[in-house]
């Protein structure tokens, strides 16, 4: 089993580190659990593969945060808390040594978080000290801190790539839409329409919008996603100024797939997809 292991520099982190406040909790909505959107057992299964045990797990439809414990392969246990926002491309990290001689909390900026690549940023919220990881680059960080907090935190997001149906890309959350659904319905969200992707072969929603912001993002021959068939159709028609949309139809090729409706003359090529897959 392959560890993340950092162990020349663990005795430079184990000195001239300040303590850093912990990160506030967010209000989670009644009845919102982590099996909505994360498969804690396939979580756990992608950290351990890296050297990784999950202690804690909790997400609600606003964000996920994940407590790990790690080895440095020096015999020094590190806990850290990854905690990743649904609603923009944020995150907090922190990170402590078992005996509290070290703890530091970093911000994340998060520009891709997909099966393709990782990218982010992660900035120390005591000194201001940046430091960036693309999978294409890496990363050459010279403060100890970072050079820990990075490989912990890459092989987090990476396990939630794998067990949850989360992607970021070009700094935009995207949620799978059947997670995304259930989790909308039970925080109440008023927004009738929501942005869409298909990614992989499955659709994912992004942020909520009105009608005419739908409408738009439809011309420019973007997918959407509403609640209703009735909400859908109105997308479609609102994309060609009135005229009468095509649909709605399925696609097929099995199960899991969206009912929607098409522009008239299937033009621009969108899709306005609504409720839930077969």
């Amino acid at each position: 089993m392959k560890k993340v292991t950092i162990g020349l520099v663990t005795a430079l982190l184990l000195s001239g580190l300040t303590y850093s406040p912990a990160f506030a909790e967010s209000d989670s909505y009644p009845g919102t659990t982590s099996a909505e959107l994360v498969n804690e057992e396939e979580l756990q299964i992608a950290l351990e593969d890296e050297g990784i045990s999950l202690s804690d797990l909790e997400a609600t439809a606003d964000e996920i945060s994940v407590e790990t414990t790690s080895d440095l392969g020096s015999g020094e246990i590190v806990r850290s808390t990854t905690t990743l926002s649904l609603e923009d491309n944020n995150g907090l990290f922190s990170l402590t040594s078992e005996n509290a001689a070290y703890s530091a909390s970093y911000s994340m900026e998060i520009q891709e978080m997909s099966d393709s690549a990782v990218a982010f940023t992660m900035t120390d919220l005591e000194t201001g000290e940046s430091e960036s990881y693309a999978d294409d680059v890496g990363y050459a960080s010279v403060v100890p801190v970072l050079v820990l907090g990075i490989p912990i935190a890459l092989e987090v997001l990476k396990a939630l790539v794998v067990s949850t149906g989360v992607v970021i890309l070009a700094g935009v959350t995207w949620i799978a839409a059947t997670s995304a659904i259930d989790a909308l319905t039970k925080k109440g969200s008023t927004h009738q329409h929501f942005r869409a992707l298909i990614f992989n072969g499955k659709l994912v929603l992004g942020s909520g919008m009105t009608l005419n912001s739908a409408v738009t993002w439809g011309r420019g021959g973007s997918n959407t996603w509403s609640r209703t068939q009735a909400g859908a159709q109105a997308v479609a028609k609102g994309v060609k100024n009135g005229l009468t949309p095509v649909g709605p139809e399925r696609d097929a090729g099995g199960r899991g797939k969206f009912a929607h409706y098409h522009p008239s003359n299937r033009s621009p090529a969108m899709h306005a997809f609504f409720g839930m897959p077969n």
